[in-house]
């Protein structure tokens, strides 16, 4: 998304300050869904979710949250190899962690909170208001 202001009076044209991007910098957005739609085809996995991970030497990197059927069904190494061999994955977009874990972060519409992912609110989980900067009880002015 840009960043842009303008003058209060409207005088002035639109200026773009910046760019924002939430995705890995160097590969096509839809990375994300393929890698997660590669990983539910494995018959071990009930829910995946991929996060771009800030790296210092290419920027991001792929990083994947599993929910397996059965605890210990598989672990971090052939759901690698599956990536690589069985879901034709490039190997740019395997991801460099896998991550078994009990449940993925969702709000009250069942919506995966990818910024619990990423690390941002890792320890308190998710709270929607705190994003719109509103206090934990509090109501909205409007």
């Amino acid at each position: 998304s840009d960043v842009c202001s303008s003058d209060l009076r409207g005088f002035d044209p639109l200026r773009l300050h910046q760019t924002r991007f939430e995705g890995p910098p160097r590969r096509p957005l839809s990375i994300s869904a393929q890698v997660e739609r590669v990983l539910l085809r494995h018959p071990a996995v009930v829910q995946a979710a991929v996060v771009g991970m800030a790296d210092e030497r290419w920027g991001q990197r792929v990083e994947a949250h599993v929910i397996l059927r059965a605890p210990g069904a598989v672990d971090a190494t052939a759901l690698e190899t599956y990536c690589r061999s069985d879901g034709g994955l490039a190997s740019f977009k395997i991801p460099k962690a896998f991550h078994l874990v009990d449940r993925l972060p969702t709000g009250p519409t069942g919506k995966l909170y990818r910024r619990a992912l990423r690390g941002d609110d890792r320890d308190s989980g998710p709270n929607p208001q705190a994003s719109m900067g509103l206090a934990e009880n509090a109501a909205p002015d409007c």
